[in-house]
Parts: structure tokens; C-alpha cells; sequence
């Protein structure tokens, strides 16, 4: 619900989501790391894995703003951005194919 009002709500102020993001995300994985909402434990730490990279995502997004003139810097991070996507991505299939 929080995510649906930062749609609607905030689209025109992109660090303004981007800070709601990474709060939402931080109380996600306080929440996990007190509750352990899973059963199994392996399936709390895949949680919290992927919710630790849902907070570098928004940091990284932080560089993509208009905040930042450098188009060469953006390139960087957005480059940087598709490789991290791809270790997550790549984790997430190796972990749930073992």
C-alpha cells in the first residue's frame, strides 16, 4: 500500500521516492531480522538477501536522478547497476534450482 501512494503521490519528486524506497526497505529488513517471518531459515536469509539488494538498487538509483549531470557517470552506474541486477538474478536461480 505504502508503494502504491509513492506511485500516485510522488512521481514528480524522484529523491523523495527514492528516500521512501529505502526507508520502506529498511523497516522490510528489520522486520525480517526480528520476526523471521519463513519457516525455514534458508528461506529468511534468501528474504533478506533480496532485500538488501532492493536497498543498493534504490542507492544506485540515487545516481540516475537529475541530480547528477555527468553522463558519463550515469552510464557508469547504470552499467553497473545491470551487473549487479544480474548477480542478484543469477544467486536467486542458483538457489532455487539447489
Amino acid at each position: 500500500m505504502w508503494l502504491g501512494y509513492m506511485l500516485v503521490f510522488l512521481n514528480n519528486y524522484p529523491v523523495l521516492s527514492l528516500f521512501c524506497v529505502i526507508m520502506q526497505s529498511l523497516m522490510i529488513i528489520t522486520m525480517i531480522g526480528l520476526v523471521e517471518p519463513m519457516v525455514l531459515r534458508s528461506e529468511n536469509r534468501m528474504l533478506l538477501f533480496n532485500e538488501i539488494f532492493t536497498l543498493i538498487f534504490a542507492d544506485f538509483l540515487f545516481s540516475l536522478t537529475e541530480y547528477n549531470s555527468d553522463l558519463d557517470a550515469r552510464d557508469l552506474v547504470g552499467k553497473s547497476l545491470i551487473v549487479i541486477f544480474l548477480f542478484n538474478l543469477g544467486v536467486n536461480i542458483f538457489l532455487t534450482i539447489s
